[in-house]
């Protein structure tokens, strides 16, 4: 099976409302924090989704997306992603993720190792969305609603920067990988 993109959840420190509430809560930062979903694409350097600004402790990664990034994939389509997004309660998985170590076969161990690259590819895109210092609690002077309006506007310039510089390929990686551990 091959997954059709990668998606994970990138969170952005906020300033606390008045009040505290536990839905604010980021458990990346235990600081009040917006959640965003970016997935990408496996062959190129694209983000091919976006989604999200919704609070990080209301807002699970699952959750966002199964209700921004899985009505629009087609029949059968599953992208890859971190543990975070395992669903097996409900009797077959959306997401093709690791398989637990301790009971993975020769063939399951290396899907997860592949997946392992991917997820590493995945998040210079998150580290990149997070040089946009617009975006952190430290200089971000708006409110909370124009926050995702600022992201999309930060994602899209990636977008065009991705073009000039493109994150690592994929496939070498994996070809590299494989090229050493048949040595």
């Amino acid at each position: 099976m091959v997954p059709s993109c990668y998606v994970d959840g990138v969170d952005f420190q906020v300033f606390e409302q008045a009040q505290w509430t536990k839905d604010d809560y980021s458990h990346k930062f235990s600081h009040a924090g917006l959640r965003y979903e970016v997935a990408t694409a496996l062959g190129v350097s694209k983000i091919v989704h976006i989604a999200g600004g919704v609070l990080c402790g209301k807002w699970p990664d699952i959750k966002l997306a199964r209700k921004c990034l899985l009505p629009r994939l087609m029949l059968g389509e599953k992208p890859a992603a971190d543990k975070g997004y395992r669903d097996y309660h409900t009797g077959h998985s959306r997401f093709l993720t690791a398989f637990p170590k301790n009971t993975a076969t020769d063939l399951q161990r290396q899907i997860n190792s592949e997946l392992h690259v991917m997820g590493a590819r995945h998040e210079t895109i998150n580290q990149r969305l997070k040089l946009f210092g617009c975006l952190s609690a430290r200089f971000f002077r708006h409110g909370r609603d124009f926050h995702p309006t600022v992201f999309t506007a930060c994602a899209n310039l990636l977008q065009l920067l991705l073009e000039r510089e493109p994150i690592f390929p994929l496939l070498p990686a994996l070809h590299k990988k494989h090229r050493h551990s048949m040595d």
